[in-house]
């Protein structure tokens, strides 16, 4: 049986609110559209965090993620290496990672060999913008974000 779920997520203090549907499996490689790290120097305030969910149960597994400039060059020189516990969640921020310059606009690419596969979400924030400065991506593979299964399931 289809399982079928949205999330909301609230932040009341700077009223901002995020929704996005669930993703429905996981997936071994997955890209997440369009991820930011801000720049306050030309007042680019936008920053992204990479939330990584490990769907095994039982074991552990190393994410590796990369992050490809709009013109598809790799911006870092090797990947991030994050281990999530099993069943866990792991986070990356964007401005903290090391090498990625301030003002990066780019898509991120997560890998794994875990057989039970990962989801992912990047949470993009802007608090100095009136109101909600906020937006969410869903990290999507080769099976898409949101159809489990086969041809007419």
């Amino acid at each position: 049986v289809p399982i079928i779920s949205s999330i909301d997520e609230v932040k009341y203090e700077t009223i901002e609110g995020l929704s996005y549907m669930a993703n429905a499996g996981g997936q071994s490689e997955v890209t997440i559209p369009i991820v930011f790290r801000e720049n306050p120097k030309y007042l680019q305030h936008d920053n992204s965090g990479i939330a990584i969910a490990n769907l095994d149960p039982a074991a552990s597994v190393t994410v590796a993620i990369g992050f490809l400039s709009l013109y598809g060059a790799d911006l870092l020189p090797t990947p991030i290496q994050l281990t999530i516990p099993a069943g866990g969640v792991g986070t990356i921020y964007l401005p903290f990672v090391d090498g990625l310059p301030a003002g990066t606009v780019a898509t991120a690419r997560l890998t794994t060999a875990s057989p039970a596969g990962i989801v992912a979400v990047s949470n993009d924030v802007n608090y100095t913008v009136a109101g909600d400065g906020s937006v969410v991506f869903n990290a999507w593979g080769a099976t898409g974000s949101y159809i489990a299964g086969g041809a007419g399931q």
